[in-house]
């Protein structure tokens, strides 16, 4: 059985998102009714893995590189992206 890393770009080339799946075909299928961004996808690719713990960490790997638009897990923003905030409390408001 072949494990599928998926990856969805939009027309520009930008990384939309990167999924896994057994069969990245019928998974994008799956994309069309549940995701906002479907109709953004202009190309996918796919690459093939052996065994489903491969995949697990090539995803991960991947979305942590790459930073999908649409990937929430795995995927901080880059640290030059990042940042800080200050908070400031008041006295009053813990009265």
């Amino acid at each position: 059985m072949n494990f599928q890393l998926y990856r969805h770009f939009d027309a520009d080339g930008r990384l939309l998102y990167i999924g896994k799946s057994i069969s990245a075909v019928m998974r994008l299928s799956g994309h069309r009714s549940a995701s906002s961004w479907y109709g953004e996808i202009s190309r996918v690719e796919i690459e093939n893995f052996e065994s489903v713990a491969d995949l697990s960490a090539a995803e991960v790997v991947a979305i942590r590189q790459e930073h999908p638009i649409y990937n929430i897990a795995h995927n901080k923003p880059p640290r030059s992206e990042m940042r800080s905030v200050t908070v400031w409390v008041w006295p009053e408001m813990h009265a």
